[in-house]
């Protein structure tokens, strides 16, 4: 576990950061003796350094940080973050696993909670939802969008980004504009956010916790989890964090009326139904 939060943070480490990643990758540290003074003076940085670095990971203390490297420690065997040439299904699946529930436990925080908050009320405030993504966000843009319609919201996405640029511009304040963008700071994503600006459209953006254009222009803003390093089980992670956090608005979304979300989604499912029925040819005989 604390292999992966040093993944996600590389890129926007200092200096005595990165040189203190550096040496819990190449060093054994023993728990037992290893104090944040210690550990400053092997390595020439403040104590307060030390200390800094482990709450910008995410733990509450220094004594915490140490029982993160013995539980990791009494693991029986690390699992390799890459796939391997010809490994068997089974590891796969197992490196899969770890993988996914590292990225998720990563993307859980104190701080998603009220972002999660934060993007209900956005939704609930909305006359009109309008999705702008690019690449393999356009994917989870749908996901999201999908669910909202079952929610009897008016939701626009799609796929072309020059139509999407257009609904934007046909937008209000009144409106909600939701960027997904790993980055936060393509042409087309800035393009997005101008567009929102002259138009003073709130923004949901869903984004890395990197410092970005899109971070910052965003109303709220939901933070996904991505690795720092590239690998071939790299975008897989980006999905699944960012599944991970649309997943969350919508349930929160959904408890917030739940009869009234209960009563739409049941019409959303029997008119889908109705319609791939009579795309076969299947009619109800008192309906023709």
């Amino acid at each position: 576990m604390l292999q992966s939060k040093m993944r996600t943070m590389i890129q926007r480490c200092s200096k005595s950061e990165l040189k203190i990643i550096e040496y819990l990758r190449n060093q054994t540290i023993d728990p037992k003796v290893m104090t944040s003074s210690l550990l400053g003076k092997q390595l020439g940085i403040s104590q307060s350094t030390i200390i800094r670095f482990t709450q910008k990971l995410g733990y509450s203390s220094f004594r915490a940080f140490l029982a993160d490297i013995s539980l990791s420690s009494q693991a029986a065997s690390e699992i390799d973050d890459n796939i391997q040439p010809m490994e068997d299904t089974d590891i796969t699946m197992n490196r899969l696993f770890s993988q996914y529930t590292d990225v998720m436990k990563l993307t859980m925080s104190d701080a998603l909670v009220e972002q999660v908050d934060a993007a209900v009320r956005l939704l609930k405030q909305a006359r009109r939802v309008v999705f702008f993504a690019v690449g393999g966000s356009s994917n989870m843009a749908e996901y999201f969008a999908t669910h909202l319609i079952r929610y009897d919201l008016m939701v626009n996405h799609n796929y072309d980004i020059h139509t999407s640029l257009y609904l934007i511009t046909q937008c209000t304040e009144d409106d909600l504009v939701i960027i997904i963008s790993e980055s936060g700071e393509t042409d087309e994503i800035k393009k997005a956010i101008n567009a929102c600006r002259q138009l003073n459209v709130p923004i949901l953006g869903i984004t890395d916790r990197r410092k970005s254009t899109l971070n910052e222009a965003s109303s709220a803003v939901l933070h996904t989890v991505i690795y720092s390093i590239n690998d071939n089980l790299n975008i897989l992670r980006l999905r699944i964090s960012q599944m991970f956090v649309i997943d969350l608005v919508v349930l929160a979304l959904f408890k917030t009326d739940l009869e009234y979300y209960t009563e739409h989604i049941n019409v959303s499912d029997f008119n889908l139904l109705r319609q791939y029925n009579r795309s076969r040819g299947w009619h109800v005989k008192g309906n023709q």
